[in-house]
């Protein structure tokens, strides 16, 4: 395990070096392979080497959506899974309710010091504890259309140096993007949109009606919305909305015409 103890300035330095080198060879690895699987492997022992035992990455669930679709990487104890599920606790955990506080990232710790927790967050904070998860260090991430994740590590007892804090970061968000980039290209190989349903999308997308739309391919105004409805049955969702975003996050729409 590295050490965050460090009491010279040569000591700093090298340390610096040393996570910089480590981290870079786990960006190169994790940008090497294709499978998630093994992408999430690669973290989990990177982490392990800061002394965290477990690893989260995940979207923040959309509504009506499961915390085990939103998740990318889940490792957390099983007994807690269906705990913080059972019991909503998702929106209520003052570690992630933190992120929309602040774009940088956190200790649990440093959320201890500076909010006064209601008597649910700490009961939330209270029975993670009974699961050997005492301290984590938490990257907010944030994207295009209002897109909210995280990466999340935790333990029994870990210090952080800003060292290793600037490394956790790193390796964060390239993990953190590299196992959604990974789902939505299976995600897209999965559903195939024919070109018309495309089309009709990308101009749905550019705020333009079914009228507006078949003047601009040359198509009647019922089979636009023929080639929407089917693009949104495709999609498995309800609005036109949710059949572009969807279809942006699978990697399916090009940029808008």
């Amino acid at each position: 395990m590295l050490s965050p103890a460090v009491c010279t300035e040569d000591g700093v330095r090298e340390e610096r070096v040393h996570l910089e080198h480590r981290t870079l060879e786990f960006v190169h690895t994790i940008e090497a392979v294709d499978d998630p699987a093994a992408v999430a492997a690669a973290f989990q022992t990177f982490v392990a080497d800061f002394g965290f035992k477990t690893a989260c990455c995940m979207k923040v669930p959309d509504h009506g959506e499961s915390i085990r679709d939103a998740a990318l990487i889940h490792s957390t104890p099983d007994g807690w899974n269906e705990r913080y599920v059972a019991r909503d606790y998702v929106l209520r955990d003052p570690m992630v309710t933190e992120m929309f506080r602040t774009y940088e990232p956190y200790s649990w710790s440093d959320v201890l010091e500076r909010r006064d927790l209601s008597k649910l967050e700490r009961t939330i904070v209270s029975e993670a504890s009974e699961f050997a998860m005492n301290v984590g260090f938490v990257v907010p991430i944030f994207g295009n259309g209002g897109y909210a994740g995280m990466v999340s590590v935790t333990g029994e007892h870990s210090e952080v140096s800003e060292a290793i804090r600037a490394s956790l970061q790193l390796a964060s968000i390239y993990v953190h993007n590299r196992l959604l980039s990974l789902r939505r290209k299976f995600d897209g190989q999965r559903v195939r949109l024919t070109g018309r349903e495309r089309e009709c999308l990308r101009w749905v997308a550019a705020g333009k009606s079914d009228w507006d739309i078949g003047e601009i391919l040359g198509i009647s105004q019922k089979t636009v919305n023929f080639h929407i409805e089917s693009a949104k049955n495709k999609l498995d969702v309800a609005t036109r909305v949710q059949a572009v975003v969807t279809g942006i996050r699978m990697g399916l729409l090009s940029p808008q015409p």
